[in-house]
């Protein structure tokens, strides 16, 4: 282990950015507020890492070779400007720079082919043939998909709330926990920054509640939407593995694996992150 190089990876999704250096024997995990070049420039990115304690004490390190994974990190643009965010702290790293969907990808399937899917704060998918992506259906962001993601399920919960179109319990429940004002929630989403990230945290209502049937109804149908307008769509989806990465994979995936089973495909591994993933497949 000690003639290895010196790696740190990165996962990174709109809410959050999970690091890991692997260095000899040693490994050192830490976490940073996302990073998503469709909402941040090079000067934002950097700055907010240099106000992190934890990546700050990373830079002493030194780091040989960067995998960046990140949301929005699918264009020569976007990867352009994580790379110049990133190398003035490691002036000598080599740095790699790759869409989440690769990362998932790679730390779903490994060397085996299998559809990777995404859902978290935003959702994703890919048909992955053991190296590569060989196809993959266009997902059109928070406004125009994100299908299945916790964005997409707290957007949807907010309109029902606003609408009553809910159960009265429920919409009462909401009404106490959140307090919603309409002004401020519509100023929230369409003037400040991350509207994805703001209205993906309402989605923690439903896990919160998930023993009633209209939660478990609006968790499914989302899911269902997710197969049926991406998953499903892919060559041979029905005879490979249906793997799935995120948070909102994670916190509902018991109705994730039924709701897939119902759609005809078979579901396979499921992780909460990408990171553990990624060191076992750089490792190699």
């Amino acid at each position: 282990m000690s003639d290895k190089k010196t790696i740190l990876i990165a996962d990174s999704g709109s809410t959050k950015t999970a690091w890991k250096l692997l260095k000899g024997n040693d490994e050192y995990e830490l976490e940073t507020p996302g990073i998503n070049p469709y909402y941040q420039n090079s000067d934002e990115i950097r700055a907010a890492l240099a106000s992190n304690i934890q990546f700050i004490q990373i830079i002493a390190q030194k780091i040989e070779h960067i995998y960046f994974y990140g949301a929005g990190c699918s264009v020569p643009a976007n990867n352009l400007l994580v790379q110049q965010a990133l190398r003035p702290f490691f002036p000598d790293a080599q740095i790699e720079i790759a869409h989440d969907m690769l990362a998932a990808a790679r730390a779903l399937c490994g060397v085996n082919a299998g559809i990777a899917c995404i859902l978290g704060t935003g959702s994703n998918s890919c048909f992955f043939d053991g190296q590569n992506i060989t196809h993959q259906i266009d997902n059109l962001g928070f406004w125009l998909g994100d299908e299945g993601s916790g964005g997409y399920l707290g957007k949807q919960l907010v309109i029902n709330w606003f609408h009553k179109e809910m159960p009265t319990d429920l919409w009462q429940l909401f009404s106490e926990t959140y307090q919603p004002n309409r002004d401020a929630m519509l100023d929230k989403v369409y003037k400040q920054p991350y509207p994805n990230r703001y209205l993906a945290s309402f989605s923690i209502f439903l896990k919160n509640n998930i023993h009633h049937p209209w939660c478990i109804q609006q968790v499914a149908e989302s899911f269902q939407l997710f197969f049926e307008r991406y998953v499903a769509r892919y060559p041979n989806s029905e005879l490979v593995d249906v793997h799935f990465l995120g948070s909102v994979a994670y916190n509902y995936s018991e109705i994730l694996s039924t709701t897939a089973r119902s759609c005809g495909l078979r579901p396979g591994k499921l992780l909460g992150s990408a990171i553990e993933g990624l060191s076992l497949y750089h490792q190699q």
